[in-house]
């Protein structure tokens, strides 16, 4: 369904040949790529400094989401947090997934701070240190794996590490 819909082949010429489903699925492919595309072109996303204009790009993905009607927005939304990490604070809880969750902490660690607590787990930890060591500051009662992904990563980090925590090979690391 992919490869059809990214391809030049008029819908028209295929309903004879495949099941109705798989055309709406097509069909629905076409528009969330087309929306992508108009974001990409219609959203300023950085300012010339490089800052993230964030509630403009915001609005225009909403916008987009508001269009869409019928189709899955939750792509849409896990589109976004990809981007836009922060995002996550501004998507409605209903279309929140662990997974998305995932993508934030892994594109910006420091994300775990807006996570909800229910989707706040020991891998998503680690995503989250990997990317920034710093995001151990947010992180309450850390296993030691994640410490030691974090001070790895970040050495400097160890300076949010509990003494009753800190142990030999921590020091070592850092």
């Amino acid at each position: 369904a992919i490869k059809i819909a990214k391809s030049n082949v008029s819908i028209d010429n295929l309903t004879e040949i495949i099941p109705n489903s798989l055309v709406d699925l097509i069909k629905d492919i076409r528009t969330i790529t087309d929306m992508i595309n108009e974001l990409i072109a219609k959203a300023p996303m950085y300012d010339a400094s490089g800052e993230a204009l964030v509630d403009t790009t915001f609005a225009n993905i909403n916008t987009i989401i508001i269009r869409s009607k019928n189709l899955d927005i939750s792509g849409i939304y896990h589109y976004a947090v990809s981007l836009f990490p922060n995002f996550i604070t501004r998507i409605p809880n209903n279309y929140i997934t662990y997974e998305m969750c995932l993508k934030a902490a892994s594109v910006d660690g420091m994300v775990v701070r807006l996570i909800d607590r229910r989707f706040l787990t020991e891998e998503l930890y680690k995503k989250a240190v990997t990317n920034n060591g710093d995001a151990l500051y947010y992180i309450m009662d850390a296993s030691n794996d994640v410490i030691l992904k974090a001070i790895t990563n970040q050495p400097l980090c160890i300076r949010y590490v509990s003494i009753n925590k800190l142990n030999r090979n921590m020091s070592i690391l850092a």
